[in-house]
């Protein structure tokens, strides 16, 4: 049976030019793999990395910046990258539904809590990573939580950050919904909450279980309307919970009820170490394939800005529900998600300033909003900051929205983690105003310049 799989997109990007380098040289997943990482995510071309040799895991592998690019989104999705968001939003429009099989690959090894607890030793199996020098110990980086509603047994999946703190013990970060109101209503019945964490599932389960969605929305669908076929799921061991057959590991078991443990500190994707009580799993079963390979993200680095596009193409679709005449959505590079440039087609002078309101709506992630005209390419830094410069004024087109819910992992948000969101009206005014005229090269003298370089 053919499964897609996290190896298929390895051995597609080793087929590319500088989009894979390979470690071949022993590394340990205390710092030197994380060090590596780093290095590479900020380097120019900032290729994925695999490590061959493992210290104390033979025959595991480690991937890493494996989604730092846009590039390599759009080689996830099989497009080119200037298509991504339009065939994002043209794919999601119809969910594809998941199909159940017997097995899969992630059933190779199993290892449960039946007989020996102590058989359940996340460390020996997995080479989580060590990432900074004050991490108060591994942590899982790219593991998708997966759980149901207690009440209606709907599914969903996100990415949270996830402490190992013994041979069975992990601290998740369970804070945003809908994975945060399914474990209060566990907790409001006084039962613990099933749940299952994959680890190199198919990039597209990966950015999908990021997707910004309202309700209790079961991400595989859109997953699956990404790959355009079902991704193939498996009933796990000892919870109830279906994960991705073509996973590398997942770890099983329950959210405890009630009970909280310190989290961290660590070197957040904010790029300060943080840490806080967050809930508690007990594991029951770990599986993996043969030969796994363990798939790690950097916290603060460019495949974590990477992992947002799926909210941050979500984000568009919910803006142009309520105001058509946004054109386009952007998370700027650097902001960790908190600062989106939005496109507009405008039509009245105040329409920016509603498209600030509505943004600001969108979640307490959005700290900053950035709107500017459709002559501005929202890609760009550098035409972002030129629009700021010369169409923004700090007195009249500033939006402040004070006491709002601040971003879990903003280390300046206030008592009661509260914080002030910001709105620019980058946009000029409506009407030909000469002082607004965008420098432009004559028509055909662009394309002549560009087919004369091209020969150079």
């Amino acid at each position: 049976m053919a499964y897609r799989q996290l190896r298929d997109f390895i051995d597609k990007l080793e087929t590319l030019p500088s989009e894979l380098v390979r470690i071949g040289e022993e590394v340990s997943p205390l710092f030197a793999a994380s060090a590596i990482l780093k290095v590479a995510g900020a380097s120019a071309a900032s290729p994925a990395v695999l490590f061959e040799s493992v210290q104390g895991y033979p025959g595991v592998k480690i991937v890493g910046n494996l989604l730092g690019t846009r590039r390599r989104l759009a080689l996830a999705m099989d497009v080119a990258p200037q298509k991504l968001n339009a065939e994002y939003l043209r794919r999601t429009e119809n969910p594809v539904e998941p199909e159940m099989v017997d097995s899969g690959p992630v059933k190779d090894v199993i290892v449960k809590d039946v007989i020996v607890k102590d058989d359940i030793d996340i460390l020996r199996h997995i080479p989580v990573l060590t990432h900074s020098e004050r991490d108060s110990g591994p942590f899982i980086t790219a593991g998708v939580v997966i759980a149901k509603q207690p009440s209606t047994r709907k599914r969903s999946m996100a990415i949270v950050r996830i402490e190992v703190k013994s041979s069975d013990r992990l601290c998740l970060s369970i804070g945003s919904r809908p994975l945060a109101g399914f474990l209060a209503e566990a907790e409001a019945r006084g039962e613990p909450l099933d749940v299952a964490v994959a680890i190199g599932a198919d990039p597209l389960v990966t950015i999908a279980s990021v997707a910004h969605v309202i309700g209790a929305v079961d991400k595989f669908g859109i997953a699956g309307a990404l790959a355009q076929r079902p991704v193939q799921l498996v009933k796990a061991e000892t919870v109830d919970i279906e994960v991705p057959a073509n996973a590398e590991f997942v770890i099983e078991g329950r959210v405890l009820p009630g009970v909280r443990e310190m989290n961290g500190p660590f070197g957040e994707s904010s790029g300060y170490y943080m840490g806080f009580e967050t809930p508690v799993m007990e594991a029951s079963a770990i599986t993996y394939r043969h030969n796994p390979v363990y798939h790690a993200t950097e916290p603060w680095s460019g495949e974590f800005e990477s992992l947002l596009y799926s909210a941050q193409a979500s984000m568009l679709r919910q803006l142009q529900q309520l105001m058509p005449s946004v054109l386009d959505l952007t998370l700027l590079p650097g902001s960790v998600g908190q600062t989106i440039a939005i496109s507009l087609k405008k039509k009245t002078n105040g329409e920016a300033r509603r498209v600030i309101a509505a943004a600001f709506g969108l979640g307490p992630q959005v700290k900053r909003v950035i709107v500017v005209d459709d002559d501005v390419d929202i890609n760009s830094p550098r035409e972002i900051e030129w629009a700021i410069s010369t169409r923004f004024q700090g007195d009249e087109d500033l939006v402040v929205l004070r006491g709002a819910d601040a971003y879990l992992i903003d280390p300046s948000a206030r008592e009661g983690r509260l914080g002030t969101a910001l709105g620019f009206d980058a946009t000029k005014p409506l009407g030909n105003h000469p002082s607004f005229q965008k420098i432009a090269s004559p028509p055909g003298y662009v394309e002549k310049a560009r087919a004369l370089l091209e020969k150079y």
